[in-house]
Order: C-alpha cells, then structure tokens, then sequence
C-alpha cells in the first residue's frame, strides 16, 4: 500500500455526501465533487503535478472501489479534479455513514427562512456536541463567524456563518483550506 493519506481523503468525500444527504435526502445518482490540486496535495500528504495527481487518484479509486466503487477521475481547467462518485459509493454512504445529528441540527436551523436566526442559536446546537465550541467574529464581506469544535469532537472542520437579512447560511471547510483563506491572519 502507498503511503498517501487515502483516508482522509476518502473521509472527505463520505462527509460531502453524507451532508448532501443529510439537506437534501438520499439520491441514488452519482455524484461529482471537484476539488483543487493544492487541497488534494494537502489531504494526500503529497506535492504532485496535475499529471502525477492523476496517477495518485487512479490509486485511490482502486483503494476505494471495496465501499465507494469505482471512482471516475477527470481534469478541470485551473487544476480542478472531479472525482465522479457512482451510484453504489452514494448507496454505501447513506447505509453506513452515522449521522451525528449535529448538521441534522443545523441545517434545520439553514432551513428556518421566515424568522430571525441568532448566532447564539447556532452556538446552541454546538454546545449540545461538545464543550469546546470556539467562536470567531470575522470582518470579512463573505461571512460573519467562524465556529469549530476545539477538540475536533464531532468534526474539525470549520463552519463560515453568515447572516444575511436575519437568515443563516454556511460553508464548511476542512481547517487547512480554512488558513488558506487568509482571514485571520
């Protein structure tokens, strides 16, 4: 076996789908994510070209294929990777990837367009999951907050909050690609 981090990347794509899920509801349709070279290098652990990225992912997709399937890979211009999910890697995670409840919680709360969301309602629903909650006010045009568990419990990853004419929106991103943004620096 390399010595690629295949499964943080494999996590990756099992919490994308599972949050689409999780929105939406369960599609049995493929599903394409596109991620970009430097975000790949980053997960992977490695300092690939586009073309040796390539390489590493036609592994990956045979690492995968036992719960995902068989991941299709395709180029994109300005070093864009989508990774086609089939149908039975879509299957896979809605039958064996927990819910935690937590993105259940919140994207209720996303959903509640007719009132007036707080912030403190938003720290609510991460303090039922952890008693580490950080909470960041930002001074950026695309988002007010940034939320994470310090202790990674139940993910690590980065929740931009924005409110928009009391309505709540938000993006989730891995912490990595969240320091890339800059904004608090």
């Amino acid at each position: 076996m390399s010595g690629y981090n295949f499964d943080r990347l494999r996590k990756n794509i099992t919490d994308v789908i599972k949050e689409s899920q999780i929105k939406i509801g369960f599609s049995d349709n493929p599903v394409g994510l596109y991620y970009p070279l430097n975000t790949l290098n980053r997960m992977l652990g490695t300092e690939c070209t586009n073309e040796e990225m390539l390489s590493v992912l036609k592994e990956f997709s045979l690492y995968c294929s036992y719960t995902l399937g068989k991941i299709t890979i395709t180029t994109e211009e300005n070093d864009r990777f989508c990774l086609c999910i089939p149908p039975e890697g879509v299957r896979y995670v809605h039958e064996n990837v927990q819910d935690s409840g937590f993105l259940r919680e919140l994207t209720s709360l996303v959903g509640r367009h007719d009132e007036n969301v707080s912030v403190e309602q938003v720290l609510e629903i991460f303090g039922r999951y952890s008693d580490d909650v950080r909470c960041i006010p930002v001074k950026d045009d695309e988002f007010d907050y940034l939320v994470y568990f310090g202790n990674g419990i139940p993910d690590d990853y980065r929740y931009c909050i924005s409110f928009d004419m009391g309505h709540l929106s938000y993006h989730r991103l891995s912490p990595e690609d969240f320091e890339e943004l800059g904004i608090l620096s």
